[in-house]
């Protein structure tokens, strides 16, 4: 019951102004080296253009957040701006 109620919190990064240039910046250091640099993915990272098609922005937040499969969980290393910004970069971009 606990669970349920927390999936309807909304992320709190869901409500911040991003900045994209900002989130190219930690795509390029972070995501870029699995995912490639536009998000044609690579042997090590699936391809991410288009994937706001397959997920919603609060889908694609948490699994950055705490990761999913084999791609690690970034909560430790993204703080909430960090993640706006990334999202701002990935929704102008992908």
């Amino acid at each position: 019951m606990i669970l349920l109620a927390l999936a309807c919190v909304p992320d709190p990064a869901l409500s911040l102004d991003g900045d994209p240039e900002a989130g190219e910046a930690l795509w390029l250091a972070e995501c870029g080296l699995c995912h490639g640099p536009s998000g044609e993915g690579t042997p090590r990272g699936s391809p991410l253009v288009g994937v706001f098609e397959r997920r919603e922005p609060r889908e694609v937040v948490e699994i950055v957040r705490f990761g999913i499969s084999t791609m690690p969980a970034y909560e430790e290393r993204f703080d909430d701006q960090d993640l706006a910004d990334l999202l701002a970069w990935m929704m102008a971009g992908l």
